[in-house]
C-alpha cells in the first residue's frame, strides 16, 4: 500500500517499468493506457492530480505513523508526541492565516488500523 512508508515497505523494493505493468495488466487496467503515447512513468511526476486528489493525505498519516513507530516525535511517549506535532501545526496554520481542523492528533485519526 502507498501509505506504507516504513524500511521494509514493498514499493522501496519494486520498480516496475511500462513494459511490465502493461504484461501484467494490460490497456485495460485504465482508459488512460489507451491515450497514445500514455506511459505509466508520467503518472509518477504529474503532482497536480496525484497529490491533491487525494493521497497526501493518507500518505502524510503513513509519515506520521511511522515517525511515531520509530520513536521520531520529540523521541517521547506517541500520545504526548502527536498532542506536540498537533500543537505545531495549530500554530503553523495560525502563523499562515489558516484555519485548522478541529479535534486533535490520534492513531485513531490517522487511521492506525489502515496504515
Amino acid at each position: 500500500m502507498y501509505t506504507d512508508v516504513a524500511e521494509a515497505a514493498p514499493w522501496r523494493h519494486e520498480r516496475t517499468d511500462h513494459e511490465t505493468f502493461m504484461a501484467r495488466h494490460g490497456a485495460d487496467s485504465s482508459p488512460w493506457f489507451k491515450i497514445p503515447g500514455m506511459r505509466l512513468e508520467l503518472i509518477y511526476y504529474d503532482l497536480m492530480h496525484i497529490g491533491p486528489l487525494g493521497i497526501f493525505r493518507s500518505l502524510a498519516a503513513g509519515v506520521i505513523w511511522n515517525m511515531a513507530q520509530r520513536g521520531e516525535l520529540r523521541n517521547i511517549n506517541e500520545e504526548l508526541g502527536f498532542r506536540l506535532l498537533w500543537l505545531d501545526f495549530k500554530q503553523f496554520c495560525k502563523n499562515n492565516k489558516i484555519r485548522p481542523p478541529s479535534g486533535t492528533l490520534s492513531k485513531r485519526l490517522l487511521g492506525a488500523g489502515r496504515l
